[in-house]
């Protein structure tokens, strides 16, 4: 299997989200919204990886996750779309986040400054 990562501007995504991942046929893909931060980066696409990795093992479609992403209106709903209590792949997004939490720590990146920059990313501002 072939994988392909990329780190694109934000209006390089399928939607609004740091991070995606998609399998067309020859090859599964990463692509991960330039932070301007190349820890950031990384460590989304950890998260991305991980979260790859669960859902394909437990049977869950990348068509149904971007189903329910495309759906998601964060203007009525708090936090991310995989955060979701009916979120299809809710297990896997969280447990990928404790992951990349947990990585954040071991470099002493502080969690709530890194997700406050990831936020300005959205806003125009990263």
């Amino acid at each position: 299997m072939r994988i392909i990562t990329k780190v694109v501007p934000l209006d390089w995504q399928r939607y609004d989200t740091l991070g995606d991942y998609f399998d067309n046929g020859d090859a599964l893909h990463f692509r991960i919204t330039d932070t301007g931060n190349d820890e950031y980066n990384k460590l989304i696409l950890i998260h991305e990886l991980i979260e790859e990795l669960m859902t394909r093992h437990r049977g869950i479609s990348e068509k149904d996750i971007l189903e329910f992403d495309l759906k998601f209106d964060d203007s009525k709903q708090e936090g991310e779309p995989g955060d979701q209590i009916d979120a299809p792949y809710r297990n896997e997004h969280r447990f990928a986040e404790m992951i990349e939490k947990m990585i954040c720590h071991e470099l002493g990146i502080d969690w709530i400054k890194y997700n406050e920059d990831l936020n300005k990313v959205f806003d125009g501002k990263a």
